[in-house]
């Protein structure tokens, strides 16, 4: 619920000549709100303090990352040409159909880029490697339902996002 406060100011943020430089690449109200169980948030590799981890390891739940939500603003409108780009939100899924898929979030809002698990493209192991957060961009993907699909015709360029650890602060 936390994040998707925070997500409901980012359109009305903008309204006010505000600009989202990360993570979004979409202008307006935060597509992930479309959905009441949307949300949008970015994972982060951390080293817990030892309180955290007695914590999680007794309540069984895992803190191997660190999950957040977050606006980067600016005064100017700092956003370079981002047309064709998109964020990959989410974590890999397999389809019911055998397909890999990710959700992304770009200039046409949230959306679904999903490939068949066994194509042998020059693509798919960068495809196959996608985390959250990673930049991406994609051509010659057929259109789909809710998004598009690549084919061995496809192109893939992948922007790896560096998973570096988060300070904390000494609890």
């Amino acid at each position: 619920s936390t994040s998707r406060e925070l997500l409901s100011l980012k359109g009305p943020l903008e309204k006010a000549g505000l600009s989202v430089i990360s993570p979004c690449f979409y202008e307006g109200p935060c597509p992930a709100l479309e959905k009441p169980e949307g949300t949008c948030h970015a994972e982060f590799a951390w080293n817990p303090p030892p309180l955290i981890t007695r914590l999680s390891h007794a309540a069984r739940i895992g803190k191997e990352s660190l999950k957040v939500t977050y606006l980067l603003l600016s005064r100017v409108n700092a956003r370079e040409n981002t047309e064709g780009m998109y964020r990959v939100v989410s974590d890999p899924m397999l389809s019911k159909n055998g397909r890999i898929r990710y959700l992304l979030c770009g200039q046409e809002g949230r959306i679904s880029l999903s490939a068949p698990k066994d194509i042998q493209a020059q693509w798919m192991r960068s495809f196959k490697g996608l985390q959250r957060g990673d930049i991406i961009s994609f051509s010659k993907a057929e259109r789909r339902e809710n998004g598009y699909g690549l084919t061995e015709k496809s192109t893939l360029l992948h922007t790896k996002i560096s998973r570096m650890p988060l300070p904390m602060a000494n609890f």
